[in-house]
């Protein structure tokens, strides 16, 4: 059974997956995408700290909605270290 503090932690994760789905969804939206990776990072953090205190592993399928943004970071600094930013 779950306190209110974790399940505080486990609705504050899934609101930051909501809200990394709803600018992933927006269309025309790329400067807000990139703009909202605190997000992103904050939410891949709650969902290690959920997994490690509660075992809630229903919260993994949270983790590609984080992480692809993530990715187009990563992609994005690589394309620029590499002299093809933009």
């Amino acid at each position: 059974m779950m306190n209110t503090r974790q399940k505080f932690i486990v609705i504050l994760t899934i609101l930051c997956a909501a809200i990394t789905a709803v600018v992933l969804v927006i269309d025309g939206h790329d400067k807000l995408l990139l703009m909202s990776w605190p997000i992103q990072i904050i939410g891949l953090l709650l969902v290690g700290h959920v997994l490690f205190k509660t075992r809630n592993w229903w919260l993994l399928l949270l983790i590609p909605i984080l992480v692809y943004p993530l990715a187009l970071w990563a992609i994005l600094l690589y394309s620029c270290s590499q002299g093809d930013c933009f």
